[in-house]
Protein backbone atom coordinates (compact mmCIF):
# COMPACT_ATOMS: atom_id res chain seq x y z
CA UNK A 1 0.00 0.00 0.00
CA UNK A 2 1.27 3.12 -1.22
CA UNK A 3 1.68 6.16 1.69
CA UNK A 4 -0.88 8.09 0.32
CA UNK A 5 -3.55 5.35 0.00
CA UNK A 6 -5.77 6.13 2.52
CA UNK A 7 -5.25 9.91 2.15
CA UNK A 8 -8.31 10.92 2.20
CA UNK A 9 -9.84 8.61 5.23
CA UNK A 10 -10.73 9.78 8.17
CA UNK A 11 -9.08 7.29 10.86
CA UNK A 12 -5.00 9.00 10.51
CA UNK A 13 -3.62 12.36 10.53
CA UNK A 14 -2.68 13.93 7.41
CA UNK A 15 1.32 13.79 7.26
CA UNK A 16 3.07 16.50 6.35
CA UNK A 17 3.55 15.39 2.56
CA UNK A 18 -0.12 14.67 2.75
CA UNK A 19 -0.70 17.73 3.75
CA UNK A 20 0.78 19.71 1.22
CA UNK A 21 -1.05 17.74 -1.40
CA UNK A 22 -4.24 18.46 -0.36
CA UNK A 23 -2.81 22.41 -0.26
CA UNK A 24 -2.11 22.29 -3.81
CA UNK A 25 -5.60 20.78 -4.76
CA UNK A 26 -7.73 23.13 -2.58
CA UNK A 27 -5.32 26.18 -4.58
CA UNK A 28 -6.61 24.69 -7.86
CA UNK A 29 -10.16 24.71 -6.85
CA UNK A 30 -9.63 28.31 -5.38
CA UNK A 31 -8.03 29.16 -8.45
CA UNK A 32 -10.71 27.61 -10.88
CA UNK A 33 -12.83 29.24 -8.77
CA UNK A 34 -11.78 32.58 -9.30
CA UNK A 35 -11.22 32.57 -12.69
CA UNK A 36 -15.11 31.68 -12.98
CA UNK A 37 -15.86 34.69 -11.02
CA UNK A 38 -13.86 36.83 -12.74
CA UNK A 39 -14.72 35.43 -16.25
CA UNK A 40 -18.50 35.84 -15.06
CA UNK A 41 -18.56 39.70 -13.25
CA UNK A 42 -15.63 41.03 -16.24
CA UNK A 43 -12.88 41.24 -13.47
CA UNK A 44 -9.75 40.29 -13.02
CA UNK A 45 -8.89 37.11 -10.56
CA UNK A 46 -6.91 39.43 -8.68
CA UNK A 47 -9.39 41.71 -7.79
CA UNK A 48 -12.09 38.85 -7.01
CA UNK A 49 -9.54 37.36 -4.65
CA UNK A 50 -9.00 40.61 -2.99
CA UNK A 51 -12.71 41.13 -2.37
CA UNK A 52 -13.66 38.07 -1.49
CA UNK A 53 -10.34 36.24 -0.02
CA UNK A 54 -11.93 32.88 0.08
CA UNK A 55 -14.65 33.95 2.91
CA UNK A 56 -18.29 33.17 2.98
CA UNK A 57 -20.74 36.22 2.14
CA UNK A 58 -24.42 36.77 2.89
CA UNK A 59 -26.81 37.06 0.34
CA UNK A 60 -26.95 41.19 0.97
CA UNK A 61 -22.97 41.20 1.42
CA UNK A 62 -22.35 39.26 -2.05
CA UNK A 63 -24.59 41.94 -3.78
CA UNK A 64 -22.84 44.79 -2.20
CA UNK A 65 -19.45 43.16 -3.91
CA UNK A 66 -21.61 42.73 -7.25
CA UNK A 67 -20.96 39.28 -6.98
CA UNK A 68 -24.45 38.44 -7.23
CA UNK A 69 -26.91 40.07 -9.53
CA UNK A 70 -29.85 40.51 -7.57
CA UNK A 71 -31.21 38.64 -4.45
CA UNK A 72 -34.02 35.61 -4.10
CA UNK A 73 -34.97 32.10 -3.68
CA UNK A 74 -35.97 29.78 -6.24
CA UNK A 75 -38.91 31.70 -8.14
CA UNK A 76 -36.84 34.91 -8.62
CA UNK A 77 -33.95 32.51 -10.42
CA UNK A 78 -36.62 30.50 -11.98
CA UNK A 79 -38.02 33.82 -13.45
CA UNK A 80 -34.48 35.01 -14.11
CA UNK A 81 -33.64 31.71 -16.41
CA UNK A 82 -36.61 31.88 -18.37
CA UNK A 83 -35.75 35.04 -19.57
CA UNK A 84 -32.26 34.26 -20.40
CA UNK A 85 -33.98 31.37 -22.38
CA UNK A 86 -36.80 33.38 -24.28
CA UNK A 87 -39.32 31.58 -22.63
CA UNK A 88 -43.01 33.29 -21.47
CA UNK A 89 -42.97 34.17 -17.83
CA UNK A 90 -46.51 32.44 -18.09
CA UNK A 91 -45.85 29.22 -19.09
CA UNK A 92 -45.10 26.19 -16.54
CA UNK A 93 -41.86 24.27 -17.09
CA UNK A 94 -40.49 21.16 -15.23
CA UNK A 95 -37.74 20.96 -13.29
CA UNK A 96 -35.60 18.01 -13.69
CA UNK A 97 -32.69 17.00 -11.88
CA UNK A 98 -29.38 16.99 -12.91
CA UNK A 99 -27.75 14.45 -13.16
CA UNK A 100 -30.45 12.36 -13.11
CA UNK A 101 -30.26 10.08 -10.29
CA UNK A 102 -30.06 6.12 -11.82
CA UNK A 103 -31.31 4.09 -9.41
CA UNK A 104 -28.80 1.16 -8.15
CA UNK A 105 -30.54 -1.26 -9.81
CA UNK A 106 -30.53 0.17 -13.08
CA UNK A 107 -27.00 0.66 -12.49
CA UNK A 108 -26.59 -2.69 -12.35
CA UNK A 109 -28.57 -3.59 -15.47
CA UNK A 110 -26.42 -0.90 -17.31
CA UNK A 111 -22.62 -2.12 -15.92
CA UNK A 112 -23.76 -5.18 -17.37
CA UNK A 113 -24.83 -4.33 -21.00
CA UNK A 114 -21.73 -2.20 -20.71
CA UNK A 115 -19.74 -5.37 -20.20
CA UNK A 116 -21.47 -7.20 -22.74
CA UNK A 117 -20.90 -4.62 -25.32
CA UNK A 118 -17.34 -4.41 -24.52
CA UNK A 119 -16.76 -8.64 -24.55
CA UNK A 120 -18.29 -8.12 -27.85
CA UNK A 121 -16.07 -5.50 -28.88
CA UNK A 122 -12.86 -7.79 -27.95
CA UNK A 123 -14.53 -10.74 -29.63
CA UNK A 124 -14.42 -8.75 -32.79
CA UNK A 125 -10.94 -7.51 -32.32
CA UNK A 126 -9.45 -10.73 -31.69
CA UNK A 127 -11.49 -12.39 -34.90
CA UNK A 128 -9.94 -9.67 -36.84
CA UNK A 129 -6.48 -10.37 -35.59
CA UNK A 130 -6.64 -14.05 -36.41
CA UNK A 131 -8.27 -13.18 -39.67
CA UNK A 132 -5.68 -11.07 -41.03
CA UNK A 133 -2.74 -12.18 -38.69
CA UNK A 134 -2.31 -8.27 -37.86
CA UNK A 135 -2.52 -6.40 -34.49
CA UNK A 136 -2.87 -2.63 -34.53
CA UNK A 137 -1.34 -1.04 -32.23
CA UNK A 138 -3.68 0.73 -29.47
CA UNK A 139 -3.77 4.45 -29.40
CA UNK A 140 -2.91 7.38 -27.98
CA UNK A 141 -1.98 6.25 -23.99
CA UNK A 142 -1.43 8.95 -21.52
CA UNK A 143 0.55 7.54 -18.01
CA UNK A 144 0.51 10.23 -15.05
CA UNK A 145 3.59 11.31 -13.78
CA UNK A 146 5.13 9.47 -11.47
CA UNK A 147 7.22 11.05 -8.58
CA UNK A 148 9.41 8.72 -6.21
CA UNK A 149 10.43 9.68 -2.99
Amino acid sequence: MGANANIYGDLEDWTDPQRLIIDRQLDRIYDDFLERVADSRGITTEEVHAMAEGRVFTGVQALEKGLVDELGGFDTALAAAKKLAGIDADIDVALLDYPKIVPWWQQMIEKKKGEEAAVAELTATLQRWVNTGEVETPGVVWMPPITIE
